[in-house]
């Protein structure tokens, strides 16, 4: 028995496991010790691999007998043997489960907790940056602060494997479902995204102590970004001391590689510490540094019958056909064949379900990164909405509604007030988006306040003159802002900006008496409907001749029209800095001087005060010696919170005593925009006082035969939750009342 070894993960498709490579390294070294391959499922094609000795297929993971399996892997180490698993899962589980053993060569528990995601402590001695990440199981207000904070650029992943690309909300709770889901976990985390080109090390050691190491650099990698081609490098003095320090501290034991990803500065990022060697790990060998011979010697004491020796410093794999092995047979076709083959196939049918015997005894992880979030606004919100909740007063009052919350109204437009007045000296204003929300009491609220009115269409502009506006403190925007053709013109405004060339001729044509005329851009590298496209020479030419015909006596103006809140401030400000440059270009080639610049609106109210505004106008005036003002449009910062909608509960639905789902009697008619990004929920109970709710296991279903008509994914509700009690949405202002439309209620 001392001379055999089970190594397991044999799956060999477009994302294999290690075993095959693992096996192929220590028979080169070691032609005549008799390899035993091992499985969970028996469709992994590298069964049937002339490496192996014998194979040996286990039931999947959900049907095994876990303390069978114990055994038998105790009575193939204690009867001499030797076992390298390849697993991530199965190696978790074999710390915990068998412990040290000097025949399993695997790390210890302590040393996969210092490797393990999201926030891996051999960070610490590594000389790595480390990207902000966020675990999820905390209010969606920090997850979606985190969100823009990473310019929506970043990574949803499991907690041991998988990784999605999260580009806006919709597409983080999708996979926030799905991956929980298949999980049977919420130990997910978000990774901010650094751009770059991915590298790694692998290494072997033998408790504590390094035996040698390579550096891996991606030449070709598969549609899920596999290696497939690689190059082989020596690790250079200063990693190595590095890495024998971290595994010293770590008391590492067995292969592993650290997955890195090198930024166009030379910055290398450590991404995670997978506890195994990787797939390519028969490239090490190529190489003449053979990883897996030189663990298996560390722990057995038997010196290599044959020496590696180097053949190339690079690597790639190419796809062969083998013969199936008689007592080994393909298993029968199952439908659908694909979307099945990864787990089942990579790491073994139902690994799933080890996660939730893994994690059972798991210490808590530290929420390190984490934004505070302030509870002052639910404060508010809270006071703004108990009044109605009275009995006295709620009663005769049908759901749902929406309601003003004046606090939260107050708060925001005094805030914008003082802010204007603190920066009245260097030309900052604000206008406000109409479209936004065109309620009375919000519109008048942002006059009072010092915004001037934004508005996309003659309707909107009617609508800023009832309110109070002058038509000389009106700027106009947008694609069709002459609409309704049928109504006449507001001539006099303070700006207005086309959104084409075209439309820019008929301007010049018109006669009007505008104060400012201007120009949206569509910013080169950011994708936009809107503005006028300047991306060719041909393009830029044709609009800079137009603009040179605008009259002296009307100033010219720019406009950006990107959301912050969509692509993130860090990104949003890449934007303005890329106007700027082109407005210096419109300069150069025309005769006419920018003297407005409007930054648009979109940006979420918990970002508008925290954008360096001050040294953005500097940097501005810097750049562009005329410009007189300076604009920004935040209608959604000035509304969204503003507004909450109560609903009622018409169904609570039931599995044992444990309420899965509600119905509510509200809807995406009155909610249109409730996946788009987090919305706060309360709850109100008769004779309670208002709770703030979390996320759950509960699903809040809306009132209409729709099936996107889900309000919530899963709240954490009371058990007792009955029907009667009522939901407070908060965050339902700004486009959530303006797009809202007339559906279910039987009206024509």
């Amino acid at each position: 028995m001392t001379n055999k070894l089970l190594i397991s993960g044999l799956y060999s498709g477009p994302s294999p496991s290690a075993g095959i490579g693992v096996a192929r390294a220590i028979r080169e070294s070691y032609p005549n010790i008799k390899i035993i391959g091992m499985d969970y499922w028996a469709g992994s094609s590298g069964l049937h691999h002339d490496v192996f000795d014998e194979t040996i297929v286990h039931p999947s993971w959900d049907l095994m007998d876990l303390d069978t399996h114990k055994t038998f892997i105790q009575t193939v180490l204690d009867e001499g043997g030797y076992y390298i698993p390849t697993l991530d899962l199965e190696t978790i589980w074999l710390a915990k489960n068998i412990g040290y053993h000097p025949r399993l060569l695997s790390p210890a528990t302590s040393a996969l907790r210092a490797a393990s995601k999201p926030y891996a402590s051999v960070t610490e001695f590594l000389p790595f940056g480390v990207p902000e990440t966020l675990t999820i199981n905390c209010h969606e207000t920090e997850i979606h602060d985190f969100c823009r904070r990473s310019a929506w650029r970043l990574w949803l992943k499991g907690p041991y494997h998988d990784a999605s690309f999260i580009g806006n909300w919709q597409t983080f709770s999708a996979q926030r479902s799905h991956l929980s889901m298949k999980w049977s976990s919420d130990k997910l985390f978000l990774q901010a995204h650094k751009k770059g080109v991915e590298e790694s090390i692998c290494f072997s050691a033998k408790e504590g102590q390094l035996l040698d190491a390579v550096y891996m650099r991606k030449r070709v990698t598969t549609p899920d970004g596999k290696t497939w081609s690689g190059k082989i490098e020596p690790l250079e003095t200063y990693l190595r001391e590095h890495l024998a320090v971290a595994v010293k501290n770590i008391n590492w034991s067995g292969g592993a590689e650290i997955e890195l990803l090198k930024d166009s500065d030379g910055k290398l990022w450590f991404m995670e510490m997978n506890p195994r060697f990787p797939a390519w790990i028969f490239g090490t060998a190529i190489a003449g540094i053979n990883l897996p011979a030189m663990l298996f010697e560390a722990f057995t004491g038997l010196k290599p019958e044959v020496t590696s020796s180097p053949r190339s410093n690079q690597f790639t794999r190419v796809v062969t056909e083998i013969p199936v092995l008689e007592h080994t047979p393909l298993p029968l076709v199952s439908e659908p064949l694909h979307g099945q083959i990864s787990m089942s196939g990579k790491y073994g049918a139902g690994m799933a379900s080890l996660v939730d015997i893994i994690d059972k005894d798991s210490r808590e992880v530290e929420h390190k990164f984490a934004a505070a979030v302030s509870e002052a606004d639910d404060l508010i919100l809270i006071s703004d909405v108990e009044p109605y909740l009275r009995d006295e007063i709620s009663e005769a009052r049908p759901t749902p509604e929406r309601l003003v919350l004046p606090g939260m109204l107050q708060k925001n437009f005094s805030a914008i007030k003082e802010f204007l007045i603190e920066n009245k000296s260097i030309g900052f204003v604000a206008g406000y988006s109409i479209k936004t929300n065109p309620d009375e009491v919000f519109c008048k609220s942002a006059r009072n306040a010092g915004m001037l009115g934004e508005c996309i269409s003659m309707l909107e502009v009617k609508r800023a003159v009832e309110t109070g506006w002058n038509k000389s403190e009106i700027i106009l925007n947008g694609p069709a802002k002459w609409w309704p053709m049928s109504m006449e013109s507001f001539d006099g405004l303070y700006a207005v900006f086309a959104d084409s060339v075209e439309e820019l001729k008929r301007l010049i044509q018109s006669n009007r008496s505008d104060q400012v005329w201007g120009v949206r851009l569509k910013i080169p590298g950011f994708k936009s409907r809107f503005g006028i496209e300047i991306d060719t020479p041909a393009k830029f030419n044709e609009l800079c001749q137009v603009i040179s015909e605008i009259p002296s006596h009307i100033k010219f103006g720019v406009h950006l029209h990107l959301a912050s809140n969509l692509i993130g401030n860090s990104h949003w400000q890449d934007a303005v800095e890329s106007m700027l440059v082109w407005a210096l270009n419109i300069e150069a080639a025309t005769s006419k001087k920018v003297s407005v610049i409007d930054m648009g609106g979109g940006y979420h109210p918990r970002d508008l005060f925290t954008i360096p505004w001050t040294e953005i106008v500097a940097f501005m005036r810097q750049s562009l010696e005329h410009v007189e003002r300076v604009i920004i449009e935040p209608g959604r910062a000035m509304t969204q919170d503003a507004m909450a909608l109560v609903t009622t509960i018409v169904d609570v639905r039931r599995t044992g005593d444990l309420p899965v789902e509600i119905v509510v009697d509200t809807c995406i008619a009155e909610l249109p925009l409730i996946g788009v990004y987090p919305h706060r929920f309360f709850l109100q109970k008769p004779g309670q006082t208002l709770v703030k709710i979390g996320n759950g296991r509960t699903k809040v279903l809306g009132r209409i035969c729709m099936e996107d008509d889900i309000v919530s994914n899963g709240l954490d509700l009371p058990d007792d939750i009955a029907i009667g009690d009522r939901i407070i949405i908060g965050d339902a202002g700004a486009y959530e009342r303006s797009m809202s439309y007339e559906f279910g209620r039987g009206g024509y």
